[in-house]
């Protein structure tokens, strides 16, 4: 992963501080989030329909972050992580953007 971390880059010594727990919770959760934002947003988008699954699937409440990150990705073509805006502009066909 791109943005992944080795647990042991914040333990250059026996112990555990307070501080490196924290850091090291407040990135986990981070990234938990964006993969959490992944798998949903991958069941939120369908276009299918043919059972209760898929139907609830498009109707289903969804986290805050993935709601933003969805209002704000058609006008541009970006996404916003912890509100830093990162381009990621995929081509779907010829003159689209998507992704």
């Amino acid at each position: 992963m791109k943005y992944s971390f080795p647990i042991i880059s914040f333990f250059p010594h026996a112990g555990f501080d307070a501080a490196d727990i924290a850091e090291y919770n407040a990135k986990t959760h981070w990234e938990y989030g964006r993969i959490r934002d992944f798998l949903v947003l991958h069941y939120k988008a369908t276009a299918r329909d043919d059972s209760e699954f898929w139907s609830y699937c498009r109707t289903m409440p969804i986290p805050d972050s993935l709601r933003q990150k969805m209002e704000f990705f058609p006008s541009n073509g970006r996404i916003q992580h912890d509100g830093l805006q990162h381009t990621h502009m995929v081509t779907t066909a010829p003159g689209r953007r998507g992704g």
